[in-house]
């Protein structure tokens, strides 16, 4: 009698643990349709991004599109510089006046580099600094900068599921470029590139669940 008593408690316990689970999954599904994704559900708008899209304003170079978050201020990037040329400041959608970077931005934008032709340089004044992206759709970008002066580093287009590494120089196989060096002949910089592995999602096993839960009474 008192070994049917307690196979007819462990029966019961078990049903409880199976129905008590099953109501967690049932809650969860049920925030997520009544709460969660409800059609009345106010939007996060913390949460919403826009595009900042930089056209350097010389013809060699592409346009970087950025996402950020939006009513978030964008950084200004550093100042480029080709021989021949003065760069005059950033400019927003056609606007007069440069662009103001402490400004946050509520929609979509484009900032545009503005240059002024300044001298005339010969070939032997200056030398090429080449930027190869190592991205098959972006072509490599040649500049001419005066000698003993320095190149800048430009930006560079998110890439999906890779991580920016730096610049590397054809003139020096440790490290990434010093951007602070003045040059004297050619350069090549190549950008260098990491693939990013997603982490997977954790999942939640119901069975080791209902088994520690079981493990409680398995000597009773």
């Amino acid at each position: 009698m008192k070994k049917s008593f307690k196979t007819i408690c462990l029966l019961l316990i078990i049903g409880f643990l199976l129905v008590g689970t099953g109501c967690e999954a049932l809650d969860e599904f049920s925030n997520k349709v009544f709460n969660n994704e409800s059609k009345d559900e106010v939007i996060d708008e913390s949460n919403e991004f826009v595009t900042v899209t930089f056209d350097y304003g010389y013809s060699s170079f592409s346009k970087v599109s950025l996402e950020i978050k939006k009513d978030q201020p964008i950084f200004e990037p550093v100042e480029p510089s080709v021989s021949g040329y003065t760069f005059k400041g950033w400019y927003s959608n056609g606007n007069d006046n440069p662009f103001d970077f402490q400004t946050k931005i509520n929609e979509d934008i484009i900032i545009t580099g503005v240059w002024e032709e300044t001298e005339t340089s010969s070939i032997e004044d200056t030398i090429t600094v080449t930027y190869d992206y190592n991205v098959p759709e972006i072509d490599s970008v040649s500049i001419q900068v005066f000698k003993g002066e320095k190149t800048f580093e430009p930006l560079v287009q998110t890439r999906e599921s890779y991580i920016f590494k730096g610049w590397y120089s054809n003139l020096s196989e440790t490290g990434s470029f010093d951007f602070s060096t003045t040059l004297e002949q050619d350069l090549i910089l190549t950008a260098r590139w990491e693939e990013s592995i997603p982490a997977e999602p954790e999942t939640k096993d119901v069975t080791d669940t209902l088994d520690s839960r079981l493990s409680v009474f398995m000597k009773w």
